[in-house]
């Protein structure tokens, strides 16, 4: 009785196929229970195998479509929860509308790294010329548009135990983009100015405040600003910053790892106030 039963449904699931799917068929051994063939999706062809087993229909049938990389008893409602009134053209169906999902979703993910990409361009040149104290390189190691490197160098007139250092920062995209936001990378140069540079740079706005609308380019004149701040020199006893024009005649501290600097005028005024000829973060005689 059982056999009887199964032949009919291969034969009801047989009938269902040819009418809704003509290029499927069961090949030369033209068993009802083996059927391969070519279906298109979003106009791509896709070459398809299904298996009905003989607990069909307690058991789902068994689908293969070359080339789709995962685990579709995973990812198909219809298998998850098979029902026995489902046909296999259900399977069909919803495989369809699962990779036209996918293909509708790559195409987006396309649009809006091409994005991104135009986005870091028109702002390099803003970048680059940085500022007084920093300045930022652009760089793509490879064809990814998921992933950039920016080169910070400290300039001039940066705090002087900073000025010539570099940084390597890696800006990643993942998987999730733009729902999740950037990964930024220190791949080198972090011990180089003694700084735990990845808390600071997660809880730079764009980062903190992540939504899908902001933008790489964003994250990155973010950093620029970061860095412009930390690498101003500023006097500790007026607390104004040390321009181009004071830079040279300012008065440096000794200590290698300190190097603050003063206004020349600053540091006289504090000497004749009776403070000792020290610095005042180190105590360092100067």
């Amino acid at each position: 009785m059982g056999d009887v039963d199964y032949y009919k449904r291969l034969t009801l699931e047989a009938k269902l196929i040819k009418q809704k799917y003509k290029t499927l068929g069961t090949g030369r051994e033209g068993k009802l229970s083996k059927w391969s063939g070519c279906i298109t999706v979003r106009n791509r062809p896709l070459n398809i195998s299904i298996q009905i087993p003989e607990e069909f229909p307690n058991k789902p049938p068994l689908i293969n479509a070359n080339g789709v990389q995962t685990n579709l008893n995973e990812e198909l409602d219809v298998l998850k929860n098979w029902r026995q009134e489902y046909n296999v053209t259900d399977v069909i169906d919803a495989l369809r509308k699962y990779l036209e999902e996918k293909i509708d979703a790559d195409k987006t993910i396309s649009r809006r790294l091409a994005e991104e990409l135009q986005g870091m361009r028109e702002n390099s040149r803003l970048l680059m010329s940085g500022s007084e104290y920093v300045s930022i390189r652009v760089m793509r190691d490879n064809p990814s548009l998921r992933e950039y490197r920016l080169l910070i160098v400290f300039q001039k007139y940066s705090k002087p135990r900073l000025n010539g250092k570099v940084i390597n920062i890696k800006l990643k995209l993942p998987e999730e983009f733009p729902m999740a936001k950037p990964k930024i990378e220190i791949s080198s140069g972090k011990e180089e100015i003694d700084l735990n540079l990845g808390n600071y740079l997660e809880n730079l706005p764009p980062m903190r405040n992540w939504t899908p609308d902001k933008h790489l380019f964003e994250v990155a004149l973010s950093i620029l600003e970061f860095f412009n701040n930390f690498a101003m020199a500023v006097c500790p006893i007026c607390l104004n910053k040390i321009n181009a024009q004071e830079y040279d005649s300012a008065i440096k501290c000794r200590n290698p790892r300190c190097q603050s600097l003063y206004h020349k005028n600053c540091f006289e005024g504090w000497i004749k106030q009776g403070y000792k000829r020290e610095c005042v973060f180190c105590d360092t005689p100067i």
